[in-house]
This record gives structure tokens, C-alpha cells and sequence, in this order.
């Protein structure tokens, strides 16, 4: 993966979009925290933080019932 500023918050949501794409949800919530870090009130990072983490307890309670 491309390193990026880890201050330029556009570039780390676009990152974390990415990886939300590729349903690596890890890694997008890395992204969405570190941004978070830097602006707390960010509405973009908070909303794309709780979509990851929705996703990733959907998909870990789905490979359980497999």
C-alpha cells in the first residue's frame, strides 16, 4: 500500500474508502481512528469509523455460523 502523510486527512479518508471497498475494515478503521486523533469532530471519519466496525461484527458473526 501507498504511504501517506498520516496528517493529510483527505488522503486518509480516501484510504480508508479503499480499504472499506476491499472489505478490509482493519485497516480502514485505522485510517478513520488516526483521523479521528487529529480532529475528533470530524463527521466523515466518526460516520466511516462506526461503518467499519458495523461491518466487520457482520462479517466476523457470519463466518461464526459457517
Amino acid at each position: 500500500m501507498i504511504d501517506i502523510d498520516r496528517k493529510n486527512q483527505e488522503a486518509l479518508l480516501y484510504r480508508a474508502y479503499i480499504y472499506m471497498q476491499r472489505r478490509d475494515y482493519k485497516e480502514a478503521r485505522i485510517d478513520y481512528n488516526t483521523l479521528l486523533q487529529e480532529e475528533p469532530k470530524n463527521k466523515m471519519g466518526a460516520f466511516g469509523n462506526g461503518s467499519a466496525e458495523s461491518e466487520r461484527v457482520k462479517v466476523s458473526g457470519s463466518i461464526g455460523r459457517i
